[in-house]
């Protein structure tokens, strides 16, 4: 669909996608954001949330759409994912993406050559694992691509198109590939020519394809590794570099800089946590595993430098925690209250709790730091956090870090962390059933990351 608004006229850049639907109640907050993100990195900008509201008890999809019964725990998480989708959204409003790569889509390929041909995405994923962006084009489209520069011109510009191999193609997609070629286009098949091509092209080893652009230079971003931390581009109307960075590893964090070739001050905006800095140049940024964040090159916005955020000390919480659970039946009336110094996930105790969960303990400083944060290691599944009963925002995905500056002070502090669950465990409706659940409540260390 992303392909689709860049390269037809009629689309005028949009790209709708339903999601949310179909994962039954273990779809909670995290899940809904890596799945926004896997979309909103690759281009897509108009979405439509599925979801069927099912009447209690026949649980079969996850809507956290609702919320008259007050018997959805994930709903006000849902609320803040709807509202972070929409400042991305309108970030690249009326922007134009850049991107390094057509694929030539592998429709003809497969009618005529039976078993003999490459599906698209398989040079399409060699580009985007090293960091090259890419869209789809149609045939129906060649005859309408120009070449200005030795670049190819739709609606966007390109450096080169990729052919996946065929056995065959039709001579009509042949002779267009042929005219862009001698107009001086890049055009390379990936691993041979089709057997009724008669012209000479460039050809490329399909996992060397990548190795084929780096060449060449055409490349946008330079990122060592990381392969999952996927990237957007586009300049807006005013001349603004425009990036999104998405971090789609569920395991491992990125830290470190990204090169983009671009010089001046850049703007970092994580628009779930609020957190924005600034920087000069090459990208320098820490994404955890879920985190995104939008880096616009513009003026300076008097936001503190990236070093201000990435050089905290950190010291492990050590407290008693008093823990509350309400079920989602009622979650005014707690049914469970125990104390503990240590946080295991409330699953391992009841493993059919749905609901929330409170947390409260207390907070020494010795001194009123200039700015403080409080991380959670665990968290299933989103957590709302309240300092001296001021409250410090809603973390809904990795990393469960809360700003609690403005809310801190000399002395001791009362800390609460609200917890929401989703509904899978108590509720094990037949879609959940393939989902692994992450264990629910706080668990692992509490720390306290300050800067003097």
């Amino acid at each position: 669909a992303p392909s689709a608004a860049h390269t037809y006229p009629d689309f005028d850049g949009r790209a709708m996608c339903e999601l949310t639907i179909g994962y039954g109640w273990a779809e909670g907050s995290r899940l809904v954001k890596w799945l926004f993100d896997y979309l909103l990195v690759r281009g897509t900008n108009y979405f439509v949330p599925g979801a069927v509201r099912p009447i209690f008890p026949d649980f079969v999809h996850a809507p956290h759409f609702g919320d008259n019964d007050g018997r959805e725990p994930q709903f006000k998480g849902y609320c803040k994912l709807i509202d972070y989708s929409r400042k991305v959204v309108t970030a690249f409003d009326k922007t134009r993406h850049v991107c390094n790569a057509l694929i030539l889509y592998h429709a003809q390929a497969e009618w005529m050559s039976g078993k003999d041909y490459t599906l698209l995405q398989a040079p399409a994923k060699v580009l985007y694992d090293n960091h090259i962006d890419y869209d789809i084009l149609s045939d129906d489209l060649l005859k309408d691509v120009r070449v200005e520069n030795g670049k190819m011109q739709l609606k966007e510009s390109y450096d080169c198109l990729v052919v996946p191999y065929a056995k065959l193609l039709p001579k009509n997609v042949l002779s267009s590939l042929s005219r862009l070629k001698n107009l001086g286009a890049d055009v390379v098949f990936t691993d041979a020519l089709p057997e009724n091509c008669d012209e000479k092209f460039a050809v490329a080893p399909l996992l060397g394809i990548a190795d084929y652009f780096k060449g060449k230079g055409y490349t946008d971003v330079s990122i060592a590794g990381a392969h999952l931390l996927r990237h957007y581009h586009a300049v807006s109307e005013d001349g603004c570099d425009v990036y999104m960075f998405f971090n789609e590893s569920v395991t491992e964090t990125f830290d470190g800089v990204i090169g983009t070739g671009r010089k001046g001050n850049y703007n970092v905006y994580d628009f779930l946590s609020g957190v924005c800095y600034k920087g000069d140049g090459d990208v320098k940024i820490r994404l955890e595993p879920y985190q995104s964040a939008v880096v616009v090159y513009e003026k300076d916005r008097g936001f503190k430098d990236y070093a201000f955020y990435n050089s905290l000390r950190s010291e492990k919480i050590e407290a008693e925690f008093t823990v509350k659970c309400y079920p989602f039946t009622n979650m005014e009336q707690s049914t469970k209250e125990f104390r503990a110094t240590e946080l295991e996930p409330i699953s391992k105790i009841m493993p059919d709790f749905s609901g929330k969960i409170e947390y409260e303990f207390s907070v020494t400083v010795k001194d009123k730091p200039a700015a403080a944060f409080i991380k959670f290691g665990s968290v299933g599944e989103n957590a709302e956090l309240f300092v001296n009963g001021v409250s410090c925002g809603l973390a809904v995905c990795n990393p469960y870090v809360f700003d609690v500056s403005r809310a801190i002070k000399q002395g001791e502090n009362a800390v609460k962390a609200v917890v929401y669950t989703t509904l899978a465990n108590s509720q094990k409706d037949p879609v959940s059933m393939f989902v692994p659940l992450a264990p629910t409540g706080i668990s692992g260390d509490t720390e306290l990351l300050t800067k003097n």
